[in-house]
């Protein structure tokens, strides 16, 4: 539930900095690797730890977030 919370909250990001927004979602200790798709430039922004991994994706040209997403790995 508390995804659900977090999400309604403060999604979607919207005009972020994309340089910006990357740089503060590096300095987590849960950041996975960041993915980038030149064609549709956009980013996967993923966290995990031993028990759930969240991630979206986030629009460069848009500089808007979509496709939230939360998992438990270990329930």
């Amino acid at each position: 539930m508390p995804f659900v919370e977090l999400n309604e909250r403060y999604s979607p990001l919207e005009d972020c900095d994309t340089d910006l927004l990357l740089q503060e979602a590096t300095r987590s200790r849960f950041i996975q690797p960041i993915t980038y798709n030149p064609q549709a430039k956009y980013y996967v922004v993923r966290f995990s730890s031993n028990d759930v991994k969240v991630g979206f994706a986030y629009f460069a040209l848009t500089k808007k977030s979509s496709t939230h997403s939360a998992l438990w790995v270990n329930k």
